[in-house]
């Protein structure tokens, strides 16, 4: 049983930029909050069923997400107040499953992942106050919301491995993992 946390991005940023206009000094503070990742927990049973033989399955669930949220306040545009944000969700099943096979020192892997259609969500929200300075109207505030949701797979992955025992003390190993991109969807 495992539970990895695979990437995770937190991303905090404000900037302020000011300048003095007509004598005023005017300031714009600006910011970008961000709050992505991808998690993944498995179950998996593993046998060896000859001497040298190892072979694998296991059970995962995958999580990605990607929050996004963009922010500026401006006194003196027509657009004085935005926030922006975009989240992005998916969760999908998938299993994953090896062999491994040892001839005296050497030992020889293979491995692959497949996924289920996932369930994928994606929700934006705008906000933003609109100044006319050049009448005399109240700002309006505007609120736009959108979403959709539908199914994604994830792209299958082969992995292949070796490793040579050099000595008790040393061992070389190499591997390469080919992800199938062209049968995302």
């Amino acid at each position: 049983m495992a539970f990895n946390q695979l990437s995770a991005t937190d991303l905090i940023f404000k900037m302020d930029t000011s300048f003095s206009f007509i004598g005023n000094l005017i300031s714009i503070p600006r910011g970008i909050v961000s709050d992505a990742g991808i998690t993944k927990w498995q179950l998996g049973y593993g046998l060896t069923p000859l001497k040298n033989l190892r072979v694998g399955i296991a059970y995962q669930r995958t999580y990605f997400k990607n929050n996004w949220l963009r922010y500026i306040k401006n006194d003196i545009t027509l657009s004085d107040s935005l926030v922006d944000s975009t989240n992005v969700t998916l969760s999908s099943n998938g299993f994953s499953g090896g062999v491994m096979y040892t001839i005296d020192k050497l030992t020889l892997g293979l491995s692959g992942k497949v996924y289920a259609k996932g369930n994928l969500s994606v929700k934006n929200s705008s906000w933003g106050v609109n100044r006319y300075v050049d009448t005399a109207e109240v700002p309006k505030e505007k609120i736009v919301r959108t979403g959709s949701s539908g199914e994604a797979t994830l792209a299958p992955v082969l992995s292949l491995g070796a490793s040579y025992k050099l000595s008790p003390a040393w061992l070389v190993a190499a591997d390469v993992d080919i992800t199938f991109w062209e049968q995302f969807r």
